[in-house]
């Protein structure tokens, strides 16, 4: 079993799990996090997008994926319709005019293989038109809507934990506009998955010791989000 929770909140658990999670931004607390695109198209794309990047492709469920590309083809057309959006910087202009001829070719790519490609040139494709997006999504000018910057939110293991097991920890977010997740611990090792949503901790040596795991990103507009795990090792 695992428990699943969200920046921001501070929960309390008995005896082997105790998990908190901070959020730190200049801006006012307590209003619904939003993804921070400005312009209207981008947040309609992304939200087709975020759930297939985040729960269908993890699942290599290709098969929604193929079920809500039209759909995204479709939301996508309209991003390259808009062309460049008013209010770009002036030195990015022309780097934005050349991602977006990038994005429209990946998403021409997509919408074939989503008809007649197999699994491996889907993936290959989707992940073509997720990156271009990200591209064009870091030259918008941002604005949270008043509320907090995106939510980083952790996954953390509930049951007992002997030494010698391997832990894996998970971290998702609730936006593209967030980079590489770094993660740091008091005690044990990462094995692997350094920098992504998922590692995997050694635990040995660690009998009736407490790991604490932090993970934290930044959105490159001056807010850090973190999330911080403590899963305590039995000692028998």
């Amino acid at each position: 079993m695992v428990k699943r929770f969200h920046a921001g909140i501070v929960f309390a658990l008995p005896a082997l799990l105790l998990s908190t999670f901070f959020l730190f931004s200049p801006m006012g607390a307590g209003a619904a996090p939003q993804h921070g695109f400005s312009v209207k198209q981008y947040e309609d794309f992304h939200d087709v997008l975020h759930p297939l990047e985040h729960e269908a492709l993890p699942k290599k469920d290709y098969r929604r994926i193929r079920a809500q590309s039209a759909l995204l083809v479709k939301r996508g057309q309209a991003i390259a319709k808009l062309g460049v959006p008013a209010g770009t910087a002036d030195d990015q202009k022309e780097e934005f005019a050349t991602g977006l001829k990038t994005f429209s070719k990946a998403l021409a790519r997509f919408k074939t293989d989503a008809r007649k490609g197999t699994n491996a040139q889907l993936k290959t494709s989707y992940s073509a038109v997720h990156d271009s997006f990200e591209m064009l999504a870091a030259m918008l000018p941002r604005t949270y809507g008043g509320g907090p910057p995106p939510r980083l939110d952790l996954t953390c293991p509930s049951g007992t934990l002997m030494e010698g097991d391997q832990l894996t920890l998970s971290a998702d977010y609730n936006s593209d506009v967030l980079g590489d997740i770094t993660w740091t611990l008091s005690a044990g090792r990462i094995v692997n998955g350094q920098h992504t949503h998922t590692i995997t901790v050694d635990t040995l040596g660690l009998a009736g010791k407490t790991i604490k795991a932090t993970a934290e990103c930044n959105d490159g507009f001056g807010h850090l989000v973190a999330a911080t795990c403590e899963v305590q090792v039995s000692a028998a």
